[in-house]
């Protein structure tokens, strides 16, 4: 235990850029290394992100690993944030140096109180940003869903939540394995009980410690991706900044 306080997971992880050629924006080997240790460390500065943080050190001090590249090509021809198990104890994290910028569907913080409906009633649990009884799906309520910001910083979070779900064991069903790791389900939600008290460890608990709002859907819309054309006309809203922005 004392191992891993001392320790930063920033240290633990093999960090690797390749460069990947574009007109637009991008950063280069040191911008995007220090934009990654800065996620890692920044996740570390608040409860939740610091238990995730730990629990990775301690099974990486087991001879696991994690590394963080910019891209995964040739196995992919698209960079996006993404994960990959490259065996059963190895992990590849694509975190781009190239434009990937979009929304997220969220709910607003008090739309659906007290309304006495099975939907309703387990949204209500998301939008406190706890695990809900169900898969939440919104076909027949879209109306309800607003369009919410997605970091770089937030991603790798997503991520590396997968990472520690797969190495505990827990991500046994695929169909269900982006559900459970941005707002979880009962049963089969990554959860710890440090103090006796129970924690859950999600995208929302995360974005919950940086008061952000909960995310209900694995849906996004792109704004300025660089593989999506017709998302180009909004480059100038972004500088070399924006892949720095946590929240």
């Amino acid at each position: 235990m004392i191992y891993q306080i001392l320790m930063s997971l920033s240290n633990c992880i093999k960090i690797n850029y390749q460069p990947v050629y574009t007109s637009l924006i991008n950063l280069d080997a040191n911008e995007w290394t220090r934009m990654v240790k800065l996620f890692i460390d920044k996740l570390a500065e608040k409860p939740i992100g610091r238990i995730l943080s730990d629990k990775l050190i301690g099974y990486i001090a087991r001879g696991y690993s994690i590394t963080i590249q910019n891209h995964d090509f040739p196995e992919n021809i698209t960079v996006f944030p993404k994960i990959r198990y490259t065996g059963s104890r190895t992990v590849l994290i694509v975190v781009p140096s190239i434009p990937y910028f979009t929304s997220i569907d969220t709910v607003e913080s008090g739309l659906c109180e007290d309304v006495p409906d099975k939907f309703f009633s387990n949204l209500s649990d998301a939008i406190l940003h706890k695990p809900v009884k169900y898969k939440l799906t919104f076909d027949n309520y879209s109306f309800l869903l607003s369009h919410g910001k997605q970091t770089g910083f937030i991603s790798l979070a997503h991520e590396l939540i997968h990472c520690l779900r797969k190495w505990e064991g827990i991500n046994t069903d695929d169909s269900l394995e982006e559900d459970n790791t941005i707002y979880g389900i009962i049963g089969s939600v990554l959860t710890y009980n440090p103090d006796n008290t129970e924690v859950y460890i999600t995208e929302n608990t995360i974005r919950k410690e940086w008061g952000m709002c909960p995310r209900v859907t694995h849906d996004c819309k792109e704004i300025f991706c660089m593989y999506v054309r017709s998302t180009h006309s909004n480059s100038d809203k972004f500088t070399k900044h924006s892949f720095y922005e946590c929240v």
